[in-house]
């Protein structure tokens, strides 16, 4: 078979055919890309050391079967440099193959688009793995929040609850005492009716109060963080004898969410207002750093907290005392935890019975 008959027939300039014969010996070649003429008779194994790799499976082409195919071969041959694709065929009309080159010079450039392509690829399977992480951490915080929001409606319901039954009742009272005409406790009932109604005022504006606590976006500024305090400390006790002392390390102002730690200072001074030594409020702020966090403390003279009541204070609507005894709606605390984790910090106590409580909590710096 003469292989200029056909060469006209699918061969450009950038392709190459090759006749082989049984053994992969040159037969004949168009030699549009690499003059072959001279190794007539000699394998193209030899020829091409490179293509040794793949003696095995060329030689065990059968006709009728697929092509085997070299994606992409970079060698070089007679000082010059080559990047071709190889396609080994069995022939049909007799024993031996054919070899179809393929030129590329673009071949380094396609190479480094392919090895961008990969890049991409790897760096969008990271963005994928980060976001899948992302949505697994916020499922688990929607986890979090929804279990918060279904006890934080049974607190709700409950604390509602018992404030508008006692209206009910005194309700009751006072109509029962109308129509049998016996109004000695009726200014009693009364009385007790307007605590209830302005009871179930307080708890309404400690729902709005915590229902907004952390969520609005406060631009930092520069804050007096002494004067801050000393303001507070005088409005809280001003009815009561009182000594502030400020730790010497306490910066006189701080750059950050104002109006958010005015919120924590001014309740937690509530808290010692309300729940301290009476006749005497002794409060100490102590004040360290580090890379990332402010450290507070908050430490006061008051009668303790037992620990196992720890946890409970900073719950929705609890309190330590009767509510008929000491008139508060246990929302405070619950506000500072809030506002604190929502800024990325975390809260918590250290007491003892009888001995004062101190509330130590973190402030990032960023």
């Amino acid at each position: 078979m003469n292989i200029q008959a056909i060469k006209s027939d699918f061969l450009a300039k950038r392709n190459q055919l090759i006749l082989l014969g049984e053994d992969a010996s040159l037969l004949d070649s168009c030699n549009s890309l690499i003059d072959l003429s001279q190794f007539v008779g000699k394998s193209i194994f030899e020829i091409f050391d490179i293509f040794a790799a793949f003696e095995t499976e060329v030689l065990n082409l059968k006709s009728g079967y697929a092509p085997f195919l070299v994606p992409m071969l970079e060698f070089g041959f007679e000082g010059q440099q080559y990047s071709l694709s190889l396609e080994f065929m069995a022939r049909e009309d007799g024993p031996g193959f054919f070899l179809l080159m393929n030129a590329d010079d673009d071949f380094s450039l396609r190479l480094r688009k392919m090895q961008q392509e990969r890049n991409e690829s790897v760096i969008l399977v990271e963005r994928i793995k980060e976001q899948e992480k992302s949505l697994k951490e916020y499922t688990a915080k929607l986890e979090t929040v929804n279990n918060s929001l279904d006890r934080f409606a049974y607190i709700v319901s409950h604390d509602l609850k018992s404030p508008l039954r006692a209206i009910g009742n005194l309700a009751t009272w006072i109509d029962e005492g109308i129509e049998t005409g016996d109004h000695s406790e009726l200014d009693d009932y009364l009385k007790l009716l307007k605590s209830r109604v302005s009871r179930m005022e307080n708890l309404i504006e400690g729902i709005l109060q915590y229902s907004r606590a952390g969520r609005e976006h406060i631009a930092k500024e520069e804050t007096a963080l002494i004067k801050m305090l000393e303001e507070l400390a005088a409005s809280n006790f001003e009815k009561t004898d009182y000594e502030l002392v400020l730790s010497p390390l306490l910066p006189a102002s701080i750059y950050t969410q104002k109006v958010a730690l005015h919120q924590v200072f001014s309740n937690l001074l509530s808290n010692v207002r309300k729940y301290g030594n009476s006749e005497f409020h002794r409060v100490e702020v102590e004040f360290s750093e580090d890379n990332d966090f402010y450290l507070f403390a908050v430490i006061d003279n008051g009668p303790g907290i037992d620990q196992r009541f720890h946890g409970k204070i900073f719950e929705i609507f609890q309190t330590l005392q009767s509510r008929d005894k000491f008139e508060s709606t246990g929302i405070g605390l619950t506000i500072v935890k809030k506002i604190i984790e929502e800024q990325g910090g975390k809260i918590w106590i250290e007491s003892a019975e009888g001995k004062g409580a101190t509330f130590r909590f973190t402030w990032p710096k960023n």
